[in-house]
């Protein structure tokens, strides 16, 4: 496997969470990218795949070099949020039974997929992954939104070259 490409990482997330026909019924819009600072009102509850602000979590290196100029291969941790906001006009209470709730499909959907493969079973994205979800609050136009962050942290080995 090469250097982790984040793009095709948040596309297939995307794409694995939006195949499940169940979990995309529940969501008014997808995006590949961060939280806009202004949202429409008809497009919650909403679910936004970004890379963590710091991506690459840590780079090891794996084994040791066996000739001068040859490196070991390495181990690399990056980490992807999965967004997900509730509706606004939600009381507090079914906001965080809504947000809960997507939390668990995002968990299973992913939990089931850990190298992000395609729907063929084609193409891992990644050797293995790792989620852990926690709840925060936002504020959009004065109101209080419920969100919750998944982190993803996905697990890449490079090949150490010949």
């Amino acid at each position: 496997m090469a250097e982790p490409n984040y793009s095709s990482i948040i596309q297939r997330i995307l794409d694995i969470l939006k195949a499940d026909e169940s979990f995309s019924k529940k969501i008014s819009e997808f995006r590949f990218g961060e939280l806009p600072e202004q949202i429409n009102a008809n497009s919650f509850p909403a679910c936004f795949v970004t890379p963590a602000s710091n991506p690459e979590v840590s780079r090891d290196s794996i084994g040791s070099a066996t000739s001068l100029g040859k490196l070991p291969a390495q181990k690399i941790v990056s980490e992807f949020w999965v967004v997900l906001v509730s509706a606004p006009k939600a009381t507090p209470s079914d906001a965080q039974k809504q947000i809960y709730e997507l939390k668990g499909d995002v968990i299973t959907l992913l939990g089931k997929n850990t190298q992000l493969r395609k729907s063929d079973g084609t193409e891992p994205q990644c050797s293995s992954l790792a989620i852990h979800a926690q709840p925060r609050f936002t504020k959009q136009r004065g109101k209080i939104v419920d969100s919750m962050t998944v982190a993803i942290r996905t697990v890449n080995y490079t090949k150490s070259p010949e």
